[in-house]
Order: structure tokens, then C-alpha cells, then sequence
């Protein structure tokens, strides 16, 4: 993330890096939450809604997505995997600083209150 005194040699010489190590980096205005988590995010919220208004058994979501091959594992694993602490945290960042269209699932921050943050502690959607 580049600064207003960040010169363009250092800008680029960072972009360098991240192309060596096999990463595409993207320049855009410093704003709440980084783009792919903002692009990430977008979806996963509506998984969350869809999931919490309609009583879907998360493993069913998971399942689902994985048999597509739109992505490796489920949304709700991910989840577990990252940690729910983080995975709300971020949420609810990108909540306060776009509004609605982010969505923090009531379940996830349920088992976060209740110390069930995922892989990390042994249990969260899943268990682990």
C-alpha cells in the first residue's frame, strides 16, 4: 500500500517483488480493507445470508461449492481454517466502513462469543 510520499521507484520496486514471487499486485487508493478481501468478502456474505435466512446446513454449502470446482474447499471450512476470530473481524471492518452489503454471519459470531474460533481452538463450524 502506497503512501501520497511514496515514490514511483519504490512503488514499482515493490510491484517487482511481488510479480518475483509469483503474486499480482494491484495499486488502487488506500481504502478500509484490502481488495481481495474486499472482493472475497462480497461473496462470502452472501453465503452468510443466504445460509443464516434459510437454516442451510453449512456442510451442504461446503459440499456444494467443492463438487463445483469453483474453488477448492467450502466457504464455512475456509472460515475454520482462517480462524472465525479473523474471519468476523473482517467483516465487521468492512461492515462499519461499506455498511449492509456486508454481511457478519449471527452463527459465526456466535461460536467466536462462545470461544469456538475454528481449526485454531478444535472446534467451529466444524470440528477439527
Amino acid at each position: 500500500i502506497e503512501g501520497r510520499e511514496t515514490s514511483e521507484d519504490t512503488v514499482q520496486s515493490a510491484m517487482n517483488l511481488a510479480q518475483q514471487i509469483r503474486k499480482q499486485p494491484i495499486r488502487c487508493t488506500e481504502v478500509p480493507g484490502f481488495v481481495v478481501n474486499r472482493i472475497l468478502n462480497s461473496a462470502m456474505s452472501e453465503v452468510w445470508r443466504v445460509q443464516h435466512d434459510e437454516e442451510i446446513d453449512v456442510r451442504e454449502i461446503d459440499k456444494t461449492v467443492s463438487e463445483s470446482g469453483t474453488a477448492p474447499m467450502g466457504p464455512f471450512y475456509l472460515s475454520d481454517l482462517l480462524g472465525l476470530d479473523t474471519v468476523t473481524h473482517v467483516a465487521e471492518h468492512l461492515q462499519r466502513s461499506y455498511g449492509d452489503r456486508f454481511y457478519v454471519s449471527p452463527n459465526m459470531r456466535e461460536l467466536v462469543d462462545d470461544g469456538n474460533l475454528g481449526q485454531k481452538t478444535g472446534k467451529g463450524f466444524y470440528d477439527h
